[in-house]
């Protein structure tokens, strides 16, 4: 690809990520609130700290700081496993829900701000491009 081209496309994303509107979206894809995020998609079920650090790819040292503060917060409550008493069981309590719920609004306004000037059409080919790129990084 031309060098002009990847200039222009690497500007452009850094552009983006500097735009004020991305800091609640950054916020909510990483520390706490990756962690509360991902417990209420998986909210089905408590989660252990070992799928909790592979899912949001970071150390288990991570992992237990984030309990920690979460659990001082009243976000998290845990238990240990009644069939296997090594593991520790994560669940979100009503006010971490609450919390990451009141975070998912804030971003989504900010997505809704971002793409309100696109057509239908073109919303669907941002979501294709998207998809394509996250899949290349697998």
């Amino acid at each position: 690809m031309d060098k002009k081209v990847l200039e222009n496309i690497r500007q452009s994303l850094l552009d983006i990520y500097r735009m004020e509107v991305i800091d609640g979206i950054r916020d909510i894809l990483s520390g706490e609130n990756s962690f509360l995020l991902l417990l209420l998609s998986c909210s089905s079920s408590p989660l252990t700290a070992s799928f909790m650090a592979e899912r949001l790819n970071i150390t288990k040292g991570r992992i237990t700081a984030l309990i920690s503060s979460l659990l001082d917060k009243e976000d998290i409550e845990i238990t240990l496993d009644m069939k296997d008493r090594r593991k520790t069981l994560i669940r979100l309590t009503e006010k971490g829900r609450n919390r990451i719920e009141t975070k998912i609004d804030e971003v989504n306004e900010k997505l809704e701000y971002l793409i309100r000037d696109l057509s239908i059409e073109e919303v669907n080919v941002l979501l294709n491009i998207l998809e394509k790129v996250k899949n290349r990084g697998k």
